[in-house]
């Protein structure tokens, strides 16, 4: 990961397509953010994998409805990474985040009490929720995982390629 605190997104639209951005190619599948309480000032970085498969016949990226969520815990921000639980978009109802049985980290837990919070607000569309928080990304488009050096990119997570690639 490079710099942790590489780029703010403010934009509620902008952060759930970051979130949700990754089409498995990018840096071994995920996306990186942090979230900072403006209250606390404490602060959860997290790992959001999408998990594709490339299809051998096809020759394309097959998307899943899952992303699974992970959070640091630890020194090393490139390994010590936890389960903590499963993103679902389902064509019958909204986004929504659920605790996994799998999952390394307690539903009690300040780390999955923080994201659920904040991806249920986010879907919902809180912004004065929303704006609790300060939402950093790690310097590298969501999508693709190159490095983002334009001011609108920095501040949409999304390189000028991968935005309208998504339709942003």
């Amino acid at each position: 990961m490079t710099n942790e605190f590489a780029g703010t997104i403010t934009d509620l639209n902008s952060q759930l397509n970051y979130v949700l951005s990754d089409n498995g190619r990018s840096r071994d599948g995920h996306t990186v953010f942090t979230l900072v309480s403006r209250r606390t000032g404490e602060r959860f970085t997290f790992r959001v994998k999408h998990p594709n498969a490339f299809n051998e016949q096809t020759r394309k990226w097959e998307t899943t409805n899952v992303w699974f969520v992970s959070v640091l815990n630890g020194s090393d921000n490139e390994s010590d990474y936890q389960f903590i639980g499963t993103i679902f978009d389902r064509e019958v109802a909204p986004k929504f985040f659920s605790h996994s049985n799998k999952a390394k980290v307690s539903k009690s837990a300040p780390s999955f009490v923080a994201f659920n919070w904040y991806f249920k607000n986010l879907v919902d569309g809180n912004e004065s929720a929303i704006a609790q928080i300060e939402f950093y990304h790690d310097g590298v488009c969501g999508r693709c995982g190159r490095a983002l050096t334009v001011p609108e990119s920095v501040s949409s997570g999304l390189g000028p390629i991968c935005a309208s690639k998504m339709g942003v």
